[in-house]
């Protein structure tokens, strides 16, 4: 201090080199799970770090990137667990990184981590189904059941003529799940109670159970009583045969006229049957129809006789007559005596089928025959009678010309 200029400072110049501190390295950093389940944990293992001082330790951060910078970006990640709320698997990325080293950013490869959510299924009972409530669409769904198994989220149950009880139990499978959300099982109740068969409502019936020949039945339809099924409609049926089973025998009726012949009637046996509904049956019947024949009888005219001629002969009809002239009798023959004078007339028969009520059409018929009978020619004497003399002695006989009569 002091000095003058010329002494009072100087320069001097040395050189260094001071090599960079080496930054540590990581090593062994794990993590024990590569899938798990929402809301599960990780098992995670640190590993070791290699030439770090006092204060170096390891952190781990999480991040849906792959790519992801630990020390700027992610999550810092202690162990929690982590959720997923949707259907679809996500994938995490885990990465362990050195801190507590100035200047020094070292961090692990990525750890990948398939998040699955879990699966949450609810049985939903039922009468003739039973379901199940999934909360992802994508899920698998499978049952078994008494009632059968399949596929999907619902069993359903046709119903049957007896009762059906019984359970379902529903699979639901989601892909590639770890164990604790791969599967999962929901179970349901069925009580399909049985069907009851429409049925008819017991007042069929026919108006008419005596017809003649060529006549239709009136029937009486009713109605039916539908149970668990609509659309159910009466038809008819008959035969000859009362034991028919109508469903696959007999004739269908729709009014056509029924149709006798001979002498006696023809039994129709009608049954109303239910139709409409497959799977049930019900019959009321049968109801007989007696079909009588008409009666056909044909005059026959005479001279001293009339006549009625029955066609079939038909011994159980009855037959009576009575005459223009008042005389009145029973028989299919009407004759009178010839006279000295003619007699001519008419005979109106009357055929009676006594088995059907009177006022039938076809309990009587009515015949009118003609007869002509001529009158008798009396014998007479031709007028060339006489004796061959006019007198004679007592105790002679008396001779006659031959005498001639004409009819």
């Amino acid at each position: 201090m002091g000095a003058p200029a010329g002494c009072a400072t100087a320069t001097a110049t040395a050189t260094y080199a001071c090599a960079a501190a080496a930054c540590p390295t990581l090593s062994g950093q794990a993590v024990a799970e590569s899938a798990i389940c929402s809301g599960g944990a990780l098992s995670l293992t640190n590993g070791a770090i290699n030439g770090g001082g006092a204060g170096a330790s390891i952190a781990w951060a999480i991040s849906t990137d792959m790519a992801f910078d630990p020390y700027t970006s992610g999550t810092a990640y202690a162990g929690g667990a982590l959720t997923n709320t949707g259907c679809e698997a996500t994938t995490h990325y885990l990465k362990a990184y050195l801190t507590g080293v100035d200047g020094c950013q070292v961090s692990s490869n990525a750890f990948s981590v398939m998040v699955y959510p879990n699966i949450v299924a609810s049985g939903v009972n039922g009468s003739c189904s039973a379901s199940v409530t999934v909360n992802c669409p994508n899920f698998v769904v499978s049952y078994s059941s008494p009632a059968g198994s399949g596929d999907g989220n619902t069993l359903t149950l046709t119903p049957s003529n007896s009762d059906q009880i019984g359970s379902v139990t529903f699979t639901i499978t989601q892909a590639g799940a770890p164990a604790g959300c791969a599967t999962a099982t929901a179970t349901a109740n069925y009580d399909c109670a049985a069907t009851v068969c429409s049925s008819l409502d017991g007042l069929q019936g026919i108006d008419n159970s005596t017809l003649c020949s060529n006549s239709s039945v009136t029937l009486q339809n009713g109605g039916v009583v539908d149970g668990s099924f609509t659309g159910g409609m009466v038809a008819w049926s008959y035969s000859t045969n009362a034991d028919f089973d109508p469903y696959t025998e007999g004739t269908a009726y729709s009014g056509q006229a029924l149709t006798a012949s001979g002498c006696n009637p023809t039994t129709y046996h009608f049954k109303a049957r239910l139709t409409g509904v497959s799977g049930c049956q019900d019959v009321e019947g049968p109801f007989a129809v007696m079909v009588y024949p008409n009666i056909v009888a044909l005059p026959v005219n005479g001279s001293c006789s009339a006549g009625v001629n029955v066609v079939g002969g038909c011994s159980n009809y009855s037959v009576s007559y009575t005459t223009s002239n008042g005389d009145s009798g029973s028989g299919s023959s009407y004759s009178l005596m010839p006279s000295t004078t003619a007699q001519s007339g008419t005979v109106t028969f009357t055929i009676i089928n006594a088995a059907l009520p009177v006022g039938t059409s076809c309990s009587s018929a009515e015949v009118t025959a003609s007869y002509e009978c001529a009158a008798l020619l009396c014998a007479e004497l031709d007028g060339t009678q006489g004796v061959d003399f006019s007198a004679t002695c007592s105790g002679q006989g008396v001779g006659f010309v031959r005498w001639r009569y004409r009819c």
